[in-house]
């Protein structure tokens, strides 16, 4: 599935894509969102990559129940994916 929008992102702006989320079905939202600031993360500086998915949670566009589900999802991820590969 391709959600219009995602295409026409730009580093610093992600207003596009979580109006794109927004406009999904609300069990999808936390989906989105997650997976997009996942693929950040996963393009982050290595061992530091939990700053780009924090810049983006705090992003003027969430509202602030937005930005809480979004910082929780990168802090689980971050210390589930990447914290454990550092002791591999």
């Amino acid at each position: 599935m391709q959600v219009e929008g995602f295409s026409n992102t730009t580093s610093s702006d992600h207003s596009t894509v979580i109006r794109a989320c927004r406009r999904l079905e609300s069990e999808l939202w936390e989906t989105c969102i997650g997976a997009y600031a996942q693929g950040l993360m996963e393009q982050g500086e290595p061992g530091k990559e939990e700053v780009v998915g924090f810049a983006f949670c705090n992003a003027k566009e969430f509202t602030k129940e937005e930005r809480g589900d979004c910082l929780g999802l990168v802090e689980d991820f971050s210390q589930t994916y990447f914290r454990k590969n550092d002791t591999n």
